[in-house]
């Protein structure tokens, strides 16, 4: 039987197919840790629940401890199936391995027939041992400087656990790999190619914001991470039945991560005010528009909490546009148009006496950033901070028509997404992905619209996200967020 089919089984169906299973837990020296045997105890454990359980008892007893499960049948004796350390899915085992193209790389083929060339230096790199690797936090502590160039294999072979143990010539080092490790790890072009299908942005053509209840979200990281898996994939997504109390919303974000100081203080009044020293605080209409893009560390996650929203409160609907499907359109539609963007550099400024911290800051930057492979990673999107431009005079004419026509598929765009919170309600979203804008209120006499909001690092949710993944058993990557990262 083959790996691929014990994905989703319970010890209990392994009978039809094993007189004995064998649970264990070993360390990087191949010294048995733990050992299960005893089929009774554990025949109604699902897989992935006890793989959970493994990885739990591997951070408690041995840094970079190995788990897997061992099946035998009659006389015979299987290769050891094994899981991922991060998500519990099951893979094929190593089946050999071979020096190749004179030391400097090792081919590993798995038993599914799939095989790789891994790099002599790349597996250098990767070296997880002692002396590589700190102990408490696994950081590579080896200095460039310190590995010979041009670095070969002396010799590797398949251990009895189906690890890989690698000698190399030109200094006394061993490095030993696991199989999991290698196959999480193959940087082939389809590979490559494979994992940045599974992180790009998967648009919303429904315009419906999913929401859930605070209470659940408050009280369970499976609910916590269902929100944030949304919020990541979607863009945005909205918490009912928050409590309508000023400052709550610091709750809501420290759930997930710190909150952001900026200039306006960590949590910051959306309302109209009797000396506004910033549109958002007055009832006119906002454009479309990113918060904060000056800043290096933009924002990566605005939440605004509704505290009040009176019935005689004309207008006042929040708007949202995806710009990740905007610049997928524009892109087919204004090519040279697109490419322009790339290329010439947008100047945006901020100036904010109001402040502790008094602001003044300015930054020249592409309004789009894209990888390797040309995929968008960021963009910068606000016409309220748009600054003098500084480029050569025979770009000036070529920038503007590019950025009037993206203007226009911007604010002309049939995809908005439009909503008009309740109080109670907290709103999240992507704030380097998702243009934010507002339609003008009227208040009327005594009614009022009043919001609070904050911000979260994209970095700090993107981390917490991961986190609960890897403690859910989920593998999948999370949805590119726009703060650079080519992954």
């Amino acid at each position: 039987m083959t790996s691929e089919k014990w994905k989703d089984m319970w010890l209990e169906d392994l009978v039809s197919v094993s007189n004995g299973i064998e649970v264990w837990i070993q360390d990087h020296l191949e010294t048995p840790v733990i050992n299960f045997k005893s089929m009774r105890e554990i025949r109604f454990i699902h897989l992935n629940m006890l793989n959970s359980v493994l990885r739990s008892v591997c951070r408690q007893t041995i840094s970079r401890s190995q788990h897997g499960l061992t099946l035998s049948g009659p006389g015979t004796r299987v290769t050891p199936v094994r899981w991922l350390k991060t998500n519990g899915k099951l893979l094929s085992a190593v089946q050999q391995v071979q020096v190749v193209d004179g030391g400097k790389k090792l081919n590993v083929t798995w038993d599914d027939g799939k095989s790789f060339d891994f790099h002599s230096i790349w597996l250098r790199f990767q070296c997880p041992c002692a002396s590589c690797r700190e102990e408490s936090s696994g950081l590579f502590r080896t200095r460039p400087a310190d590995i010979p160039l041009g670095l070969k294999i002396k010799d590797a072979i398949k251990t009895e656990t189906g690890d890989v143990q690698v000698e190399w010539k030109e200094e006394p080092h061993h490095g030993h790999f696991s199989q999991d490790f290698l196959q999480q790890h193959i940087y082939s072009k389809e590979q490559l190619q494979a994992k940045k299908e599974e992180s790009k942005p998967v648009f919303n053509k429904t315009k419906t914001i999913e929401i859930m209840s605070w209470k659940d979200v408050e009280n369970s990281e499976e609910a916590l991470y269902q929100w944030l898996r949304t919020l990541n994939e979607n863009g945005l997504a909205k918490l009912s039945d928050v409590p309508i109390e000023r400052d709550y919303l610091e709750n809501v974000i420290r759930k997930i991560g710190p909150i952001i100081h900026t200039p306006y203080g960590y949590l910051f009044e959306v309302a109209t005010l009797d000396d506004p020293v910033n549109a958002s605080f007055t009832s006119v209409a906002l454009h479309f528009h990113q918060d904060l893009p000056v800043y290096e560390g933009q924002p990566g996650i605005q939440f605004l909490h509704c505290l009040r929203f009176d019935e005689t409160v004309k207008g006042g609907v929040t708007r949202f546009l995806d710009m990740y499907q905007t610049l997928a359109k524009f892109r087919v539609e204004h090519p040279n148009e697109f490419k322009t963007l790339c290329r010439v550099p947008i100047s945006i400024q901020m100036e904010y006496n109001n402040s502790d911290y008094p602001v003044l800051m300015s930054k020249r930057r592409p309004m789009i950033y894209l990888d390797d492979r040309g995929e968008v990673i960021s963009v910068v999107w606000h016409t309220y901070m748009h600054a003098p431009l500084e480029v050569p005079e025979e770009d000036v004419e070529e920038f503007y028509n590019a950025y009037q026509l993206l203007g226009r598929a911007v604010e002309f765009s049939e995809e908005a997404i439009e909503t008009k919170l309740k109080p109670g309600e907290v709103i999240a979203f992507n704030n380097r992905r998702m243009l934010h804008a507002r339609s003008a209120y009227e208040e009327g006499g005594s009614g009022q619209r009043h919001f609070q909001g904050g911000y979260l690092s994209g970095d700090d949710f993107k981390s917490r996200l991961l986190v609960l993944a890897k403690k859910m058993g989920d593998s999948r990557p999370a949805i590119r967020i726009g703060n650079n990262d080519w992954r």
